[in-house]
């Protein structure tokens, strides 16, 4: 039996904590390690507790979920960030996803479908409510330099985010391409470079943003 995908929240409503952990707690494959109530909190003790996803509201009441996404993100460069917030401001999306975050929830988000953005996240993707890839399209659609950045890309890598952006996951991707996950993976990493993105979420919102 594989070991569990290690969860951990950071989230300063407690009734929130409560309802996320133990939904968490109540699925097989999954293992909530901690459930922080502040950003201080989950930079001092998320580095040793390692955990494989982190769900970081963008409103915590001491550090920004930013600043928060920023730090973790230096410190476990593995562990896979979401923001899991209300907010829809388009510039602090933005700057999450540049801070290192890979996905982009609300908090109105069906459970089911929370569980499955985990996995998701572990299989290479990046999880986005629909509202919050329209917000981003939109903020593309207003940068004339994204228009230079997607006329570099070949027709493969167009193919490729184009099943990214219709909710393929990695290994879809791979099918459909008929290549290796491993293939699709350093594909995703020259599309980053090209795109000037730190995520797959913004790869794809720059590329629908063209």
């Amino acid at each position: 039996m594989p070991d569990p995908i290690r969860v951990a929240l950071v989230d300063d409503s407690e009734s929130y904590r409560a309802e996320v952990g133990g939904l968490l707690e109540a699925q097989p494959g999954f293992r909530l390690v901690a459930a922080c109530a502040d950003g201080r909190e989950a930079v001092a003790s998320l580095p040793a507790l390692l955990p494989d996803v982190v769900f970081v509201d963008l409103n915590l009441p001491d550090l920004s979920g930013v600043e928060v996404v920023r730090e973790l993100h230096l410190q476990l460069s593995e562990a896979r960030l979401i923001i899991l917030t209300i907010d829809h401001n388009g510039r602090r999306l933005i700057e999450a996803l540049a801070a290192g975050a890979i996905g982009y929830l609300v908090k109105t988000t069906a459970p089911d479908r929370l569980l499955e953005a985990v996995g998701e996240a572990m299989d290479g993707g990046s999880p986005i409510s629909s509202n919050v890839a329209r917000l981003l399209t939109e903020r593309f659609h207003q940068t004339a330099e994204t228009t230079a950045l997607a006329g570099s890309l070949t027709d493969r890598e167009r193919r490729m985010l184009g099943l990214f952006a219709s909710g393929r996951r990695v290994k879809e991707v791979a099918d459909e391409l008929h290549v290796s996950v491993h293939t699709v993976r350093a594909a995703v990493r020259v599309l980053y470079r090209k795109l000037q993105a730190h995520s797959l979420a913004e790869a794809v919102a720059k590329f629908q943003g063209r």
